[in-house]
């Protein structure tokens, strides 16, 4: 258990010397946004390549609201198990 321990322990030093720095910070969750904003456009266009303008914009964010609210079920599975002692699914 003093692993888990001590890679806790090194990942909340790591966040904290990233967010020490604003600007590489910023430039962090920009790459990531950008990245995330890149793959819903994608997919929409895979699903429906003659997408454009206004149909696009919200199949991107009918993407992004999917993939946040797929997040938080696994998040809450894998709280509900932590509790339980059960493994996620």
């Amino acid at each position: 258990m003093a692993d888990a321990a001590q890679r806790r322990l090194n990942a909340r030093i790591a966040a904290l010397e990233l967010h020490a720095d604003p600007v590489r910070s910023r430039a962090i969750a920009r790459n990531a946004r950008d990245g995330l904003y890149r793959r819903f456009e994608e997919e929409a266009l895979t699903n429906n390549p003659n997408l454009s303008g206004a149909d696009l914009d919200i199949a991107i964010e009918r993407r992004r609201r999917l993939f946040y609210v797929r997040l938080a079920k696994a998040s809450a599975q894998a709280r509900a198990a932590r509790r339980t002692g059960a493994a996620p699914r």
